[in-house]
């Protein structure tokens, strides 16, 4: 079933079109609570219940931004997006916790809220698609790397996010990341760097199981590509011959973790 919602129109603020697909009625009324009352530049169009009727609402009302749940009998927010291949709306996920999604979620650099849904990353979650409007990004590039990393075991697909939109780059492709003020350096096996918008304590928490080791307080180090350790120059050789130093605290560690690494075979 389909519901449209009229509308008395503003001229007040840049307006976002959206809708929603979720086959909750409860999180439906929650996200439209929320928008009419903490971002009224949001205008919800409409709601569907279903992936197929979702799929008939966007495009009947071409949005802006679609709300969008995983999980939905008869099809899930995966399957409406794979129906809808020319894309031009932004998507915010609303999930019940999904692990495996939401780490798809994390690499990938995509938007998602859990429910019960917070007012704050609500807010925070219409700030970055208005941004993203605003500044005419391509982010066809993320979606297509969730449908990846979706599709493996494990998400191999890191989204680096910069001033100017996103590219994806496999996590064996990494060296190392850099903090260095309010963004992160991404330093690639190809020697390429990106500068990334996104802090250093984002790529942290997404890859603390994937071989990643923190060196020092603004280094980040990519375990697979460690050549060498030198325990008496304390420092530790990358793939490719650059070299970083080490500090003595950190060296038994790195040590230990390179062991490891190489042993779990």
């Amino acid at each position: 079933m389909i519901k449209f919602v009229t509308f008395a129109p503003t001229k007040m603020l840049r307006m976002l079109n959206a809708v929603i697909v979720d086959d909750e009625v409860a999180a439906i009324k929650s996200i439209e609570l929320i928008a009419t009352k903490y971002c009224p530049e949001v205008r919800i169009l409409g709601n569907a219940q279903s992936a197929a009727d979702g799929v008939s609402l966007i495009l009947r009302t071409n949005p802006d931004l679609v709300f969008l749940d995983i999980e939905m009998p008869l099809g899930s927010g995966f399957d409406l997006l794979e129906a809808i291949p020319d894309r031009t709306f932004e998507v915010i996920f609303t999930t019940a916790y999904n692990h495996y999604a939401v780490k798809a979620f994390k690499y990938s650099a995509v938007d998602y809220l859990l429910k019960p849904i917070s007012i704050d990353e609500f807010i925070e979650g219409v700030d970055k698609v208005s941004k993203i409007k605003s500044n005419t990004i391509d982010t066809r590039t993320k979606y297509l790397s969730l449908f990846e990393n979706l599709n493996s075991i494990l998400p191999n697909k890191l989204i680096i996010t910069h001033a100017t939109g996103f590219h994806h780059v496999d996590l064996d492709k990494i060296l190392y990341f850099v903090k260095e003020e309010n963004t992160t350096i991404v330093h690639e096996l190809n020697g390429g760097n990106t500068i990334s918008v996104r802090p250093l304590k984002e790529y942290e928490d997404i890859l603390f199981d994937r071989n990643f080791f923190k060196l020092t307080p603004t280094i980040l180090i990519n375990l697979i590509h460690v050549a060498h350790v030198n325990k008496s120059t304390r420092s530790v050789t990358f793939t490719g011959g650059t070299s970083i130093p080490v500090t003595s605290e950190k060296l038994q560690q790195l040590v230990a973790s390179v062991d490891r690494l190489w042993n779990v075979k």
